[in-house]
């Protein structure tokens, strides 16, 4: 999947989010399922329970509704009473089942839509002919909010800008006035504080673009055209008038006035000291009051400028067996890592043209305007790569060569690469099958899902069977231990799965994805636009440039033209290329990764700047897709902290900014 990130700032937000009316929906437990019966029985079409009897449920698929369901226990007998407690998910929920309540009402928002084991306990007999499992249909609406101390909600609306400091506030966020230099303070003349045209329309929410002398900003009914440097502002599809003193130009760069902005907007400003304040008269008396001023000023008093420091340090990989060098440009450091070594606040570390096979990794913070400075030499390229040459074959196996893997990243993670691009892990079938496939553009990555002729099902004893008539003839065992990769049922994302068994016809599937993993229940309709294939496993390897993974050996088919003596392909060993967790105002400019992702796990205004990242993370399995996590289950809580951060660009911590970067191939859904 190719996707493009042109500016992204991370930033602290207030937010709510409110939900409406949730039609309900009900399924009924199949009591004969129960399993781990203790002081219980299944007789006839009834569950009796003696007194502490137990009953589990495994692999239930079910729709929370915002964590939100009920387990209604019909025919209980007249007079009966007993409390049952449910163990879902590691959480335990109670309720005193009688004549006039037969509900145990769960209510959890970090359960959704998922397959679930159920532990029901009852401290008394009871005789239960049927569980229903029922969604609520209620109205249901909350608020969520960060955990915020009074300041920081003060100025979640503001822009806030010092005379003395090169970052201002907006949104309770910082920005830099300029990127491209740290040191830029705002321009201010004749009181007046001006902020560079591109930070400003940012800032100030307006629609930017430019075009060699010609500019527009717009918002709402207000357009503003610089042509040749001629202004006019119109307003509607009213007639463009002539304005002057809305820009100015300084050291060839354009500048833009808060102020004229700010009261077109009809926005309060307040001057105090050497601070300009702008938002929204309502929000105005919050920040003005004593203790938040007070913390404002303290902030912007730690922000400001600072006297200039900083060495500059080179790197080079021509340099051979030089990290004793002292960094110079004539005698440079042969690591990034060597440079990192000796960095301190102000340093810059030019590092020349070259692919550099390690992770970049700062070993000490900057401050904020002597950030630390990594960027490639002008004019040369620079690429720190998470990829490294498996050298020649060890073995050649019916046309298909044999490799000894470096390390495994696990079960479906591993990669490979030839003349620095991905190949195609092998894949069964090998081209869209469904008769009823989605048409999609030609011009898709070739790891783009297959859609082969398969569909998702569950039997009457739960398990997750896929079916094809057309595309799984194989014989028995042919694809055990084998990954299914498949979008079915209601498609909200692709479902992953690991086959225990296969035989003709059909695949019995173990463990999978934790959400959106569906399964159609026995006797249901497919939908038909369901689809699956199957990769991770030898056995689908039928095509030049496919390859699969086994107890530490890569199998790969040679690519058209090459052979033993002539392949050379390199596997994916680190899942990281840039390493920035708990890092502080570390500035990465101009260089490009492959193979590994980035990591900015509680960073602090940290920026990337000017990169090309290319396969950022790569995985055929996810245990719980919808939130990211590879390996486990994630929690569902609004601001939950990952701990895996190491696909893609894994971004936590504030004031963090990516800027001008492409980001070419990630796995995703």
């Amino acid at each position: 999947m190719k996707k493009v990130i042109s500016y992204i700032l991370v930033l602290s937000v207030l937010f709510s989010l409110m939900v409406t009316t949730v039609s309900a929906e009900s399924k009924k437990l199949s009591l004969s399922n129960g399993t781990n019966l203790k002081n219980a029985s299944y007789e006839e079409t009834k569950l009796v329970i003696q007194e502490n009897g137990s009953v589990e449920y495994n692999n239930e698929s079910v729709s929370f509704q915002f964590g939100q369901i009920e387990f209604v226990f019909n025919e209980l007998g007249e007079g009966v009473t007993s409390v049952v407690t449910a163990n879902i998910a590691g959480n335990t929920y109670t309720s005193e089942l009688s004549d006039s309540n037969k509900i145990l009402k769960i209510e959890n928002p970090s359960l959704i839509m998922g397959t679930y084991d159920f532990n029901f306990t009852f401290s008394n007999a009871i005789t239960v002919s049927q569980i229903t499992i029922r969604s609520c249909d209620t109205i249901y609406s909350y608020n969520i909010e960060p955990d915020l101390t009074d300041y920081e909600k003060s100025i979640q609306t503001a822009v806030i800008l010092s005379a003395n400091s090169p970052v201002f506030l907006v949104n309770g966020g910082r920005r830099y006035v300029n990127n491209d230099e740290p040191r830029e303070l705002p321009y201010v003349e004749n009181n007046q504080f001006y902020l560079p045209i591109h930070v400003f329309s940012r800032a100030m929410g307006y629609y930017y673009e430019t075009n060699g002398n010609e500019w527009l900003l717009s918002k709402n009914q207000y357009t503003f055209h610089c042509k040749d440097g001629v202004l006019t502002k119109q307003v509607y599809d009213g007639t463009p008038t002539v304005v002057t003193n809305v820009a100015k130009t300084v050291n060839s760069q354009i500048y833009i006035p808060l102020r004229y902005f700010a009261e077109l907007d009809d926005k309060s400003l307040v001057k105090t000291g050497d601070l300009l304040i702008i938002d929204d008269q309502q929000y105005m008396d919050e920040i003005l009051k004593d203790e938040n001023m007070a913390k404002l000023e303290e902030n912007f008093a730690k922000w400001a400028l600072e006297e200039k420091a900083g060495n500059t340090y080179y790197v080079s990989k021509a340099c051979v067996s030089c990290n004793d060098n002292d960094g110079t440009k004539e005698k440079p450091f042969k690591t990034i890592a060597k440079a990192s070594s000796v960095a301190k606040p102000g340093d810059t570390i030019i590092i020349d043209g070259g692919v550099y096979y390690e992770t970049l990794t700062p070993q000490t913070d900057g401050t904020v305007s002597n950030p630390i400075t990594y960027k490639a030499a002008e004019g040369k390229t620079v690429k720190v790569s998470a990829i490294a040459d498996l050298g020649a074959p060890i073995a050649e196996e019916n046309g298909i060569l044999v490799y000894n893997a470096f390390c495994d990243l696990g079960y479906g993670r591993n990669q490979l690469f030839y003349d620095s691009k991905y190949l195609v892990e092998g894949r069964h079938p090998n081209t869209d099958t469904n008769p009823n496939k989605n048409i999609l553009p030609d011009d898709l990555s070739k790891v783009w899902p297959i859609q082969g002729n398969m569909s998702v099902r569950r039997s009457e004893n739960n398990d997750n069977l896929i079916f094809s008539d057309t595309d799984l003839k194989q014989a028995d065992d042919h694809w055990n231990g084998a990954t299914v990769v498949t979008l079915e049922g209601m498609g909200w994302t692709l479902g992953t799965g690991k086959v225990k068994d296969s035989t003709n016809g059909k695949l019995t599937i173990g463990e999978h994805n934790f959400r959106w993993w569906f399964g159609m229940q026995s006797g249901d309709k497919d939908f038909d636009s369901d689809y699956a294939f199957i990769t991770n496993h030898k056995n689908t390897i039928d095509l030049p440039g496919e390859w699969a993974y086994d107890n530490g050996k890569f199998y790969i088919m040679p690519p058209q033209g090459e052979n033993a003596e002539t392949l050379r392909v390199s596997q994916k060993v680190r899942q990281l290329a840039i390493n920035l967790e708990n890092r502080k105002y570390i500035r990465i400019e101009g260089i490009d990764t492959i193979g590994g992702g980035i990591k900015m796990t509680n960073s602090e205004m940290c920026m990337l700047n000017g990169g090309k990242y290319e396969y950022i993370s790569h995985y055929t399995y996810s245990r719980d897709q919808q939130l990211g996590n590879i390996t486990a289950i994630g929690t569902t809580d609004i601001t939950p902290e990952l701990k895996n951060g190491e696909l893609g660009i894994y971004v936590s911590g504030r004031d963090n900014i990516i800027v001008n970067n492409s980001i070419e191939y990630s796995a995703a859904a």
